[in-house]
């Protein structure tokens, strides 16, 4: 019980923050043709991490709190094998 309130039940990865800094309108500032439309802004995914990050030792399954649930589990697939978001060097 005591190490459940210690160690965190979500870790903050590089393809949820890349996420995020799209969805609210990153690739505009960088380029990045994923995101080049101001009117697709959208500062949900943003919210949602800032909410998570607030106290990521939550059980946040067990808790039954709305959160995408690839948050909780291994990489995405589509972020598998991909430098910088599904691993470091």
């Amino acid at each position: 019980m005591i190490m459940q309130l210690a160690n965190p039940s979500l870790i903050p990865r590089n393809w949820m923050m890349r996420e995020a800094y799209l969805s609210a309108g990153g690739g505009a500032l960088t380029g990045d043709s994923e995101l080049d439309d101001a009117e697709n802004v959208d500062f949900g995914k943003v919210r949602e991490l800032l909410e998570i990050l607030e106290d990521p030792c939550r059980d946040f399954a067990k808790e039954n709190i709305d959160i995408d649930k690839r948050f909780l589990g291994r990489c995405p697939f589509e972020y598998q094998g991909i430098p910088g978001l599904a691993f470091l060097s």
